[in-house]
């Protein structure tokens, strides 16, 4: 199945899935860490396993049936979806890694576009795209510039 899905929607569907899964199943493990001692115990990038793992539960694989627009969405449609979150998340652990705080990362305006990247019309998938550019221009203005680390 994850063959032909490749070579007919997308060459990394089936890792972008695997992927997924992956991020929901550490979370997982991870809520049993939060319900023992708390989330802030957690290491800043295991908040955003959390982050992350509930993005793809509410904006991806959560559906509204009485929503004309939710209510079906095509796997294109859905590729797109998933490959947002996960490329949200690359960056956001890439960010984490040069001193971004977690706490701004979740405050990008960009959120709001994934939230309702659901409510994208099918004609219209060339709007992935734009949240893509500034998925990537936002991450790019938060991190230090090189002037500042050689002060």
């Amino acid at each position: 199945m994850d063959q032909s899905f490749n070579q007919q929607v997308d060459p990394l569907f089936s890792e972008n899935r695997i992927n997924g899964m992956a991020i929901l199943q550490e979370e997982s493990e991870l809520l049993e860490i939060v319900r023992l001692v708390g989330e802030d115990t957690l290491a800043e990038e295991d908040q955003l396993t959390l982050f992350t793992a509930k993005s793809i539960r509410e904006d991806f694989l959560q559906q509204n049936a009485f929503d004309p627009i939710d209510t079906y969405s095509s796997i294109a449609k859905q590729t797109q979806m998933l490959r947002i979150i996960l490329l949200f998340n690359d960056l956001a652990k890439v960010s984490l890694e040069k001193g971004v705080l977690l706490q701004d990362i979740k405050k990008m305006k960009v959120r709001e576009k994934i939230t309702r990247m659901k409510n994208i019309k099918e004609q219209n998938l060339d709007a992935f795209e734009v949240i893509e550019e500034d998925m990537i221009d936002e991450f790019s203005t938060m991190l230090p510039s090189q002037e500042d680390k050689t002060c």
